[in-house]
């Protein structure tokens, strides 16, 4: 649906993106992780013809950037949505679906799916911004492009909007749309997307499912007393605390007792068995 190949961007002297190369694909959702200024809101840009590649190549159902064909059928949210003065936000609604060629009488649905209803007649400005978030999401829901290209969509959410975010996002998979998401909340990650592509320095570093990024199914924790010896298979967490990838607690146990046996009894001062996560593989990767 949606490919990079080799995009090389520069603003000045920052090279935003260094051979930047991904695909997504129909019926997946693809997220976008790495650290601020890696380039994964740059390579949406240049995706959908906002930000102009200085080589490589990019296509939208075989279709450049360049060309507007390629945009029919793509939508687009971007982290800070602006809003024209004093529209209301129904208005919004039906008038963006109308130059979309999308069907304005969906605007109601869309709103009463993101739960913004209430709002049908207050301007859009006067909203908060995690309503005004909403009001764009709603835009996606009713219109529901074969390609859906989202970056931070759940910036400024509460909880409950999260989770309507996420199963939006997931029916739009399952109907066979091709869902890019570049996100900073990886848990949000890992509930939602079949695939997974680390992005730093301007290029794609690795990609896979969340899964595959875990090296065992759980991760044991420790809290030793000051001064034990622990070892290279235990990483440094911060607050004196400790981890390490487990296959089961079997592993866990005999761990915890290597670590007794090698600087004595009571060395170990907490210890804690649990399902390992997105951010225990690759949370430091972001720093």
């Amino acid at each position: 649906m949606i490919a990079w190949i080799g995009i090389e961007k520069s603003y000045g002297t920052v090279h935003a993106l260094a051979g930047f190369t991904l695909d997504a694909n129909p019926g997946e959702v693809l997220g976008l992780l790495g650290p601020n200024g890696a380039g994964k809101t740059t390579a949406l840009r240049v995706a959908v013809g906002l930000a102009r590649a200085d080589a490589g190549e990019v296509t939208i159902a075989g279709r450049p950037p360049g060309d507007p064909m390629s945009r029919v059928d793509a939508g687009y949210l971007p982290e800070e949505l602006p809003f024209p003065a004093r529209i209301r936000t129904g208005e919004w609604l039906r008038s963006q679906l109308a130059l979309r060629n999308g069907d304005p009488s969906a605007a109601r649905r869309g709103a009463e799916k993101l739960g913004i209803a209430a709002a049908w007649d207050r301007p859009v400005r006067s909203l908060s911004k995690g309503m005004r978030r909403r009001a764009g999401l709603s835009l996606l829901a009713a219109w529901d492009p074969g390609l859906w290209i989202l970056d931070e969509p759940t910036a400024d959410l509460d909880v409950a909007g999260r989770e309507i975010v996420e199963g939006i996002l997931v029916e739009a998979r399952d109907r066979g749309r091709a869902v890019i998401v570049s996100s900073h909340v990886l848990s949000e990650v890992e509930r939602v997307c079949d695939r997974v592509a680390l992005v730093r320095a301007g290029r794609v570093e690795e990609t896979g499912t969340p899964a595959s990024f875990l090296q065992a199914p759980f991760v044991l924790e420790v809290r030793c007393r000051p001064g034990a010896s622990l070892p290279e298979s235990f990483v440094a967490i911060g607050g004196g605390r400790y981890r390490m990838f487990v296959p089961n607690r079997e592993e866990a146990n005999r761990a915890v007792a290597d670590l007794e046996a090698g600087n004595g009894e009571g060395a170990v001062l907490e210890s804690a068995l649990r399902a390992a996560t997105l951010r225990d593989a690759i949370g430091g990767k972001f720093r």
